[in-house]
């Protein structure tokens, strides 16, 4: 965790020296608002990300709330992840990746790449599953806001009797 601490630290001191580079330029006329103002909100965005979790780290570190994780869970929960990679969809893949890939970090020789391990609930409810109620109410004159190229349930009717051209 502490190097964990160390990386962000570094990261955000990174982020700080761009910034500042950029309100030089902007400061000496070099580049124009216009110009720096994308760039800028961008690393205003990857500096606010980086001090949260520097933070985040930090209160960690300082409660002493850092877990070990039993090896078993951790190979059950590995072999769980190999299935929806191997097997899922993209969007599949690609969620499960964005759920704990939190930053990927190239440097000149070596690509880091900074995750937490997604480890379920230690008490997961399990119960009867939710489902979503589907049924559309609206009463005999149907929903609300019907199709509006439907006037009357006598045209309807006269539509789908109408015999169709094929």
């Amino acid at each position: 965790m502490k190097e964990r601490l160390a990386s962000l630290d570094a990261q955000v001191g990174d982020v700080e020296r761009r910034l500042e580079r950029l309100y030089d330029a902007l400061e000496t006329g070099e580049l124009s608002l216009e110009d720096l103002a994308p760039r800028i909100r961008e690393l205003r965005g990857q500096r606010d990300l980086l001090s949260r979790a520097r933070n985040e780290a930090r209160e960690t570190l300082e409660a002493g709330q850092v877990e070990l994780v039993d090896r078993e869970a951790v190979l059950g929960y590995l072999g769980d992840l190999r299935g929806v990679l191997e097997q899922g969809t993209v969007a599949e893949r690609r969620a499960i990746l964005e759920s704990f890939v939190q930053d990927v970090v190239k440097g000149d020789t070596e690509v880091t790449v900074h995750y937490t391990l997604p480890v379920p609930p230690a008490r997961a409810e399990v119960g009867e599953p939710m489902v979503m109620n589907t049924v559309a109410y609206g009463g005999p004159r149907g929903i609300r806001t019907p199709d509006q190229r439907i006037k009357s349930p006598q045209l309807c009717q006269a539509e789908l009797s109408a015999p169709r051209p094929l």
